[in-house]
């Protein structure tokens, strides 16, 4: 697994943060492409729903904001980055469930917020979307591992997912240029056009 990141991308590292170890590395393919990753969440096969064997073996990743290098992801104000996938791994191994394409899931996160935002309070589990064709499913150890990205949202947009379903928030998201790249900056979705409009 490592061994297909190293030689597949740039300054791949393995960074860690309160005991638990992450995979960095940088895509040139992409201007200001850097990725957060998940390690070992793959060596654990998930119990997945029957209509979704074959994706047993996942890696979680972030898809770090184009205005932070590495020294930023470092720092602690953004320590959450770390904290999220921490929690995402443990969750799944300690309680033998699963994350798919359109799971949604909330952290409680002391002492720090989402790019000191707290409206950006939930986080979904989504295919690549602008990595699709960089980041596809791979074999390996005679299973297939699928990587899979995190996206903090805004609670307006997890309450119209949980209403109107996965379809239809990827739907919202495509309409607004959304993608797994994180932007602290990103209004929701799910503002009105007239206030997208005026916006000062």
């Amino acid at each position: 697994m490592d061994d297909f990141l190293t030689k597949s991308f740039k300054n791949f590292k393995k960074l860690e943060r309160n005991g638990e170890v992450l995979t960095y590395f940088e895509i040139p393919e992409i201007r200001d492409c850097r990725v957060l990753m998940t390690s070992g969440l793959s060596e654990h096969k998930m119990k997945v729903h029957p209509k979704h064997e074959g994706e047993e073996f996942i890696e979680l990743f972030m898809f770090l904001p184009s205005y932070w290098d590495e020294s930023e992801l470092i720092e602690s104000k953004n320590d959450w980055v770390f904290t999220c996938l921490s929690r995402a791994k443990k969750h799944v191994i300690s309680n033998s469930t699963w994350f798919g394409h359109g799971h949604t899931f909330s952290l409680n996160i002391d002492g720090a917020s989402m790019f000191n935002d707290k409206e950006q309070t939930d986080y979904i589990i989504s295919n690549p979307i602008e990595l699709e064709g960089l980041l596809k499913p791979m074999e390996w150890n005679n299973r297939v591992i699928r990587f899979l990205a995190i996206i903090p949202i805004y609670k307006n947009e997890m309450d119209y997912k949980e209403a109107r379903g996965t379809f239809k928030m990827f739907e919202k998201f495509s309409q607004y240029r959304v993608t797994e790249k994180m932007d602290g900056y990103r209004e929701s979705v799910m503002k009105s056009r007239w206030s997208r409009l005026f916006k000062r």
